[in-house]
């Protein structure tokens, strides 16, 4: 069962620690504090409670999926990087889209494309194999085809260590 996309039960977990933490600072409180004090205390933290768990439910899953987004470099991260460098965003995508252009046309061709300390883009040959149909189990054939490949460079492959 789902509430607005997220997984109830992660909604429940939250709302059970947030409750476990309210009834373990009651306690704190009750010992240590003035029963008036208590009482606003527990109202402000019981009206944080409940605005808190219905508003922003926890949810582990989206909690990565959001992590995974930030450490995502695509198109557009990289021309503003690029952008950082030349005089506008619309010239660094110009230059990004020219440098993949570029690479994509050399394999094209059949050329091998070298960039020293970065890596090395090159078109391997894949030869005809026999597979099998995910749904029936039949054997199919696969045709050759030709695909492209990246080796890192000796430079990348450190600055990733």
């Amino acid at each position: 069962m789902r509430d607005g996309g997220r997984p109830l039960n992660s909604i429940r977990r939250i709302r059970i620690s947030f409750l476990l933490g309210f009834i373990f600072s009651g306690w704190f409180l009750a010992t240590f504090l003035d029963d008036d004090r208590i009482d606003q205390i527990f109202e402000n933290f019981l009206d944080f409670f409940l605005r808190f768990s219905i508003i922003l439910p926890f949810d582990p899953m989206e909690q990565k999926k959001q992590e995974k987004e930030r450490m995502l470099m695509n198109k557009e991260n990289l021309v503003s990087e690029v952008a950082k460098v030349v005089a506008t965003k619309k010239e660094a995508e110009a230059v990004v889209d020219s440098v993949f252009g570029a690479i994509a046309k050399a394999l094209k061709e059949g050329d091998r494309v070298n960039l020293a300390g970065f890596g090395t883009f090159t078109v391997v040959d894949k030869p005809p194999r026999k597979g099998r149909h995910p749904k029936t189990g039949e054997e199919i054939d696969i045709a050759a085809k030709k695909v492209p490949k990246f080796s890192p460079g000796k430079a990348l492959k450190d600055a990733v260590q």
